[in-house]
């Protein structure tokens, strides 16, 4: 029977933890969040003992090497957990997601500390802990300037292929037409044609004539 209250009595807290003046209070342990991105997580700090403290959030595991630098925070002496500071942890992801459809998952912990600031450095002290998994996923705003932007990008120079391909294709009849022409007034003008001749050349002058 006691051991089922004791366990009963651990469901029952709430996700807040207190040692050596640091409190670390959260509502969350997953977090699903873009690549190529800067992220701030926000968590309650506090101190429940009767001794200032400096609460500095620091982090362990798959992404601690992505953690941006994070400073101490004073706490007074006698802040509950009903009084938490907010504090932010932020983290800077580069490009490492091979598989869009997955996403990549990290795992590891936040860790809340108490901080000595003396002219002899900086000491920590005990730590509370929460824990927190990350997955990472594609950026989509990426994806969404790739379609707005490089895609019409692609139209438009094959438009403007296509375009300049037309205009040397009717450059090309046009002076075949031309050339033709030329032919055919040299050969009316030597006497040597019959009237197959001087329709053509009728012909080709009203197409030349009227050619765009």
């Amino acid at each position: 029977m006691k051991k089922f209250t004791f366990l009963l009595i651990l469901f029952l807290l709430p996700s807040t933890f207190a040692i050596g003046g640091t409190g670390l209070k959260y509502g969350f342990e997953f977090k699903e969040l873009t690549e190529k991105s800067e992220h701030c997580l926000t968590y309650g700090v506090y101190n429940p003992y009767d001794e200032d403290s400096n609460i500095i959030l620091s982090a362990e595991g798959d992404y601690l090497e992505y953690q941006l630098e994070n400073k101490p925070t004073f706490v007074p002496a006698n802040t509950g957990s009903s009084n938490t500071i907010n504090k932010d942890i932020c983290f800077k992801f580069p490009k490492i997601v091979e598989s869009c459809e997955e996403g990549k998952l990290l795992s590891g912990q936040i860790l809340a500390s108490t901080v000595s600031t003396e002219n002899s450095g900086i000491g920590t002290a005990l730590a509370v802990s929460a824990p927190l998994d990350i997955k990472l996923i594609c950026n989509e705003n990426n994806n969404v300037n790739f379609i707005y932007f490089t895609i019409p990008g692609i139209l438009i120079l094959g438009l403007i292929s296509l375009v300049h391909i037309r205009k040397n294709s009717r450059t090309k009849k046009y002076n075949s037409l031309y050339s033709e022409l030329m032919v055919l007034h040299k050969k009316i003008s030597s006497g040597n044609f019959d009237q197959s001749h001087v329709d053509r050349f009728n012909k080709l002058r009203s197409i030349l004539i009227n050619f765009k």
